[in-house]
């Protein structure tokens, strides 16, 4: 019974290790991006509070 969730969990490291590669970047991207539009959108909130007091 040991050795069947050993080989389990070998297996799942292994599926882990050749999906990780793929996926991370995409989510790592994904929050990246949410992150830079986020800051985009303060500066350009910024930018307008300083046009109209001038």
């Amino acid at each position: 019974m040991m050795n069947m969730a050993n080989s389990k969990a070998k297996k799942w490291l292994l599926y882990g290790a050749l999906i990780a590669p793929i996926v991370y970047p995409k989510l790592k991207n994904f929050y990246d991006t949410k992150k830079l539009r986020r800051q985009f959108q303060e500066a350009q909130f910024l930018r307008k509070l300083q046009t109209k007091e001038n």
